[in-house]
């Protein structure tokens, strides 16, 4: 007797299916229409909200990267002249 559902575990999406997730966002697609087109000409299954994610991962990636949200950390000082 089984008393918990079974859940499918984590799927991975290839590397190659995230350039092109890459490639179509730079080209201005919305991830709604990504995901619909991927699922449709690729069979692949790549949810928006994933992709929103995929979105949010790079941006906060790049912004440590460039050191954007530290600017502000430290409090300005006055120089005397």
């Amino acid at each position: 007797m089984l008393t918990r559902r079974h859940r499918k575990g984590h799927v991975r999406i290839a590397p190659e299916t995230w350039h092109l997730v890459d490639k179509l966002l730079r080209d201005q697609w919305s991830p709604e229409q990504i995901s619909g087109w991927l699922s449709h000409t690729q069979s692949v299954q790549v949810s928006h909200e994933w992709i929103y994610q995929y979105v949010l991962r790079d941006k906060l990636t790049q912004e440590r990267s460039t050191g954007i949200c530290g600017v502000f950390s430290h409090a300005p000082t006055l120089r005397d002249n």
